[in-house]
């Protein structure tokens, strides 16, 4: 693989670990928010909030808005569906074009394997065998000639 596409599913890989982490942030928050109505997240989730951002923004610059730095479950909530979204739609970005230049890979690589092939020349004295198996062959004018 090039190193572009290397770059590309890297940082798919970390939009996806980042999706995630998103996705549990919000789940632990409904639950607080059910269990326990009325209570504030606590610091240490904030900040950990804060740094998901922040590394997806680093990845993506301008892809998230700023976080609002809130200890409000009901206005953490929006915020993180929002990045969750966009995150998502990177992601799919992402597979589509790596899935495309992969398609093109593919067929830039039928040229380049038929040019290996017919590069293989015989030179007087050398038996064809050498470079292709007896099983290829046919007789013509009782001479071997490849098919």
């Amino acid at each position: 693989m090039d190193i572009n596409g290397e770059k590309l599913r890297a940082e798919l890989e970390t939009l996806s670990r980042l999706k995630l982490e998103l996705e549990e942030q919000d789940t632990l928050i409904l639950e607080l928010a059910r269990r326990a109505p009325n209570t504030a997240v606590g610091a240490p989730q904030i900040t950990l909030l804060e740094a998901i951002f922040g590394e997806v923004n680093a990845l993506r610059p301008g892809l998230l808005v700023p976080f609002a730095r809130t200890d409000d479950p009901d206005n953490l909530r929006p915020q993180i569906r929002s990045a969750r979204a966009r995150v998502d739609e990177q992601i799919k970005a992402l597979q589509l074009s790596l899935d495309a230049s992969a398609r093109i890979r593919q067929r830039s690589d039928l040229p380049a394997r038929f040019l290996s092939f017919t590069a293989v020349t015989w030179t007087p004295g050398t038996p064809y065998s050498t470079f292709c198996p007896e099983s290829t062959w046919t007789p013509l004018n009782g001479k071997k000639r490849l098919r």
